[in-house]
């Protein structure tokens, strides 16, 4: 979070009450006595403008904000060593890959004729790219069909975690659409924002998802404070909230929010018709539902299987959190449901333990047999079929990868009505 004292008052979009958990200022000691003390003045590393007395007092909440604190303080540990093990993975697959396998990688160094992958080519892939390496929009799936929609959305949200180049690479040559900057004036254009999400080997990106911290929006009830942070969140002196303007000169960090924002007053610009969508805890969720049906803005979660990321922050009294918006809910055969929230909402069921690695283990099998019934489209990759080996120790977290969600778009069947196309909308 940026902290700044040259913010204008007017305009201020100030938040009525916030929670910061600060790890840099705990000590282990800190750690163990927040364990057994209710006492909100021996923790520092606290800063709240409640008392948090009631809280306090249940040592399942100080047990949470417990394992919070101590996870961000090891991964700012290794946060250094985290990169660099990610950067040279990463250089390894691409090796592997750019050679034709690790066959023809042994025949290229014996030849001495080994293709080294450059980091900053329109061909270099992050690790989430070779989870999965399509990047052609299927074709079966016209522009005006409901399902397109969501298709580019999960190739935009896929592309967002590669290099410039590569992104420029697919979106022209590949979708046979432009990157933003140039002027154009065409009733059925289409602006997609996909913002990057947490990158594997990112420490900084890991403690934004496990830091329970929150800010209390006037009107709108609680929001989680790691992805207001990352969106740009301001602290202006003792007050934390949103400016109407900050200093946006070359030299200043880049708040996604601000960013976002002046591309948008650019495309409105440039085009009369241009419309776009601005989109915690209960509260927050009533408010979002409340707008979205204001505005008949058709707001959707889709949710994979046991994918453990759509479910967390988890959803009780505790954590204090709310997802907001219809789950549409596609099980590990991509058959879908709509549904008011997703089965197995906290993941740690007892109940639910066999299942699923029961299910874990068939998606490996089934990633085998795709290919055969559905076409070479389906193919997995050996990055992807270790992905699922490694499901099999932890269910849930190898559902969260861009395989399966791209799937869905493609095979899912839904027996509801998707969102409609703009272009229907405009016409």
């Amino acid at each position: 979070m940026s902290e700044t004292s040259d913010c204008p008052s007017d305009g201020n979009f100030i938040c009525t009450d916030y929670l910061f958990l600060k790890p840099e200022k705990a000590a282990l000691f800190d750690l163990v006595r927040l364990l057994w003390s209710k006492d909100k003045q021996k923790h520092s590393f606290i800063e709240t403008t409640q008392d948090l007395e009631q809280e306090l007092k249940n040592f399942w909440y100080r047990w949470i904000v417990f394992i919070s604190i101590l996870l961000q303080k090891i991964l700012q540990f290794i946060r250094i060593p985290m990169a660099l093990a990610g950067r040279v993975i990463e250089f390894l697959v691409n090796l592997v890959y750019d050679n034709g396998g690790f066959l023809k990688l042994l025949i290229n160094i014996i030849t001495g004729k080994v293709v080294v992958p450059k980091p900053l080519s329109e061909t270099y892939r992050s690790i989430i790219g070779y989870l999965d390496t399509r990047i052609d929009l299927d074709p079966k799936i016209p522009m005006d069909d409901p399902r397109y929609p969501p298709a580019l959305s999960i190739m935009t949200a896929k592309s967002s975690y590669e290099n410039p180049a590569f992104i420029k690479s697919v979106v022209e040559h590949h979708w046979k659409m432009e990157v933003l900057g140039r002027p154009y004036d065409f009733y059925n254009d289409v602006t997609v924002v996909a913002f990057c999400g947490t990158k594997p080997f990112n420490a900084d990106d890991w403690c934004t998802d496990i830091d329970l911290s929150w800010v209390s929006l006037s009107g709108m009830g609680r929001a989680h404070a790691g992805f207001e942070k990352a969106l740009g969140l301001q602290k202006m002196g003792k007050s934390v909230g949103w400016p109407k303007e900050i200093d946006m000169s070359p030299d200043k960090p880049i708040f996604a929010y601000y960013k976002v924002r002046e591309v948008l007053r650019q495309i409105c610009q440039e085009s009369n018709n241009a419309k776009f969508i601005i989109t915690g805890d209960k509260e927050f969720g009533e408010y979002m539902k409340k707008n979205l049906e204001a505005y008949n803005v058709r707001y959707c979660r889709y949710v994979y299987s046991n994918d453990i990321v759509p479910r967390v922050p988890f959803d009780d009294r505790i954590f204090m959190y709310k997802h907001f918006g219809p789950c549409l809910y596609y099980n590990s055969c991509y058959k879908g449901k709509e549904m008011p929230e997703e089965p197995n909402k906290n993941y740690c069921s007892l109940l639910r333990i066999i299942p699923m690695y029961v299910n874990a283990g068939w998606e490996l099998i089934r990633g085998f047999i795709l290919p055969y019934s559905k076409g070479p489209d389906y193919q997995e990759g050996w990055v992807q079929k270790a992905f699922r080996v490694f499901g099999l120790l932890i269910p849930g977290l190898s559902a969260h990868g861009p395989q399966d969600y791209d799937n869905v778009t493609r095979l899912g069947r839904m027996r509801m009505a998707l969102p409609q196309h703009p272009r229907k909308k405009l016409n």
